[in-house]
Order: C-alpha cells, then sequence, then structure tokens
C-alpha cells in the first residue's frame, strides 16, 4: 500500500511552484513497486515528473489533478485505458 513515508522516500528536484511562491519536490520514481492505488498521488499538484512504470495500476484518473505534470511513466502497468478523463494540457 502507498503512503506518505514510501512517497517522501521517492521524492527528489526540489524546486520552486509555477507560482514562484514555494519551494516543492517536482519529481516522483515509484517504480517497480508493485502499486495499484496510487490516487493518495492527486494530493501533489507541484509534480511535473511521475514515474510509476512497473507497477499493477489500472487507473490513472488521479493524474488529472497535476496541472504542472509535464512527463509521466506509466509502462508495464495494468492499464486498458488512458485518457477516460482529462489530463494536464502539457502532458507528454
Amino acid at each position: 500500500m502507498l503512503n506518505e513515508a514510501t512517497i517522501a522516500e521517492a521524492l527528489h528536484t526540489l524546486g520552486r511552484s509555477a507560482s514562484g511562491m514555494e519551494r516543492v519536490y517536482l519529481h516522483l520514481s515509484l517504480s517497480d513497486r508493485l502499486l495499484s492505488d496510487v490516487h493518495v498521488l492527486s494530493r501533489y499538484i507541484h509534480l511535473e515528473k511521475l514515474d510509476l512504470s512497473y507497477n499493477k495500476i489500472s487507473d490513472l484518473s488521479f493524474i488529472s489533478y497535476m496541472p504542472y505534470l509535464l512527463e509521466l511513466d506509466v509502462s508495464h502497468n495494468a492499464l486498458t485505458t488512458y485518457f477516460d478523463f482529462r489530463p494536464p494540457k502539457n502532458l507528454q
């Protein structure tokens, strides 16, 4: 199960938020951890890069809450649909 301690260990690249008012972590790498439920990540709105490869994720709707997300790696997961929601506009 994904918890705050696991997330804290995987956060890296400290930078400025889009507004420039806060210092925030911009990158999160949680690959190869057998994760299936990662909806808690919707609270990490400042992330720009997210690696969730090699897990068991089947739902990506949580990323609709990440307006600054630029890069997403969800390869090798249990996805059957990718964007049955509105993805961040700058997502690559």
